[in-house]
Parts: C-alpha cells; structure tokens; sequence
C-alpha cells in the first residue's frame, strides 16, 4: 500500500524486498524443505482405501493446478480485480475508487498482494500464489483431524473439499475466495485452540486472521 501510494511500486523494488525476505528467512525456509522431504521420504500408504484417496487428491491438485495457467476469463477478475491489481501495480492506488466504479468502497488486500505478484510474475503468478493459499490451508486441515481423528479422516475431509468445484475454480483465478477462506477458517482455528488451551496469543491471531478477511 505505501510503495503504491508513492508510486514507487515497481519489479527492481519488489524482487528487491522480496529477497531481503527470502534471506532473512532462509534458516526457516532450509528447515521447512528439510522436514518436508524427511515427511515425504517416511511417507506410506497403510491400505488401499489411504491409496485410493491420495490418488484422487493428486488427480485434483494437478486439474487445479494446470487451471492456474489459463489466461484470466471468469466475470469478476476481468471486471474489476484485474483492473484494480493494474492501478495498484502501477502506483496508483487512490484511482481504484474513481468514479463510475461500483467497487469503490470494497476492501483491497488481496488485490494489493496480487499487485505485488503481478509486477513479478504476471497473471500466472497471481492464480499460483492464490492456489498455494488454498492448499497451505487443506494441509492445515488435514493436519488438525489427523491429529484430533486419524489419517483417513484428514484424506477424505481434503477430497471432498476438492470435490467442490466452484471454490477450487474461484481459487484458481484473479479472484479473493481462496484468500477470503484461508484467513476465516484460520480464525475459526486459532479461537478454538483459545478456547481449548485458554491462551489469549491464540485469541490475538484469531483477531489478526479475521481482520484480514474483513480486509479482503
């Protein structure tokens, strides 16, 4: 938002920040692609139902994920997300709400990242990054009814929500839902492990998350 207010929200800033990012975080990213090949390398299938379901969810992961590659074609994104995602990129983020646009009180967030994305990649890396939002919080899921359940319950849980095609299809496009639905079901989360472990950091992010989707 401040880089666009200055006009100053161009590719050399932006790959700029982004690799300062990068570097700052690399003892966590080196630690997270470490346990996420130790996962991979002790995974195994128990029975032919676990095998059956992974490979549904592989089957969707890579329909969706070819999705992202399509040029944008849904109603809203050509309409008025593309073209926001445009203005913001190009430094001008005050001439979202101008005249004659019936967006104009809408929140912002996810086109201001998109914009972001957008000077570094193009559309392509705006449909990937809102994509990887949607599975960053399937594996979330999975994870929470593993624990809570069992194995099998956190696969079928991740296929029928594959199963439900217009919201992967609006997560796959210049759209905000797979955004909007990270940060609300994250709230959801964080207040129920408040409510469990009664630790008010846990009902601070819960906070966060909400009014990050209010944002969106």
């Amino acid at each position: 938002l401040v880089l666009s207010l200055l006009n100053i929200l161009n590719t050399v800033i932006i790959w700029s920040v982004a690799m300062l990012v990068l570097f700052i975080g690399r003892k966590k990213l080196l630690n997270l692609f470490i346990t996420i090949l130790f996962y991979l390398k002790n995974f195994r299938i128990n029975d032919f139902w676990e095998g059956l379901l992974l490979f549904l969810i592989a089957g969707g992961f890579f329909f969706y994920l070819i999705s992202t590659f399509l040029p944008p074609y849904l109603n809203d994104a050509i309409s008025y997300h593309i073209p926001d995602i445009i203005e913001i990129a190009n430094g001008n983020l005050l001439s979202i709400g101008g005249y004659g646009k019936w967006s104009t009180n809408m929140p912002i967030l996810m086109e201001t990242l998109y914009a972001w994305l957008y000077r570094m990649g193009g559309y392509n890396l705006v449909n990937i990054s809102h994509y990887q939002m949607v599975l960053l919080l399937l594996s979330t899921i999975y994870s929470i009814i593993k624990i809570e359940f069992n194995r099998l319950g956190g696969l079928l849980t991740v296929v029928f929500i594959f199963g439900i095609h217009a919201l992967l299809l609006h997560s796959v496009d210049s759209y905000i839902y797979g955004g909007l639905m990270t940060y609300e079901i994250t709230g959801i989360i964080l207040f129920l492990l408040w409510v469990k472990y009664r630790e008010n950091g846990w009902l601070m992010l819960s906070g966060v998350m909400f009014g990050l989707a209010l944002a969106s």
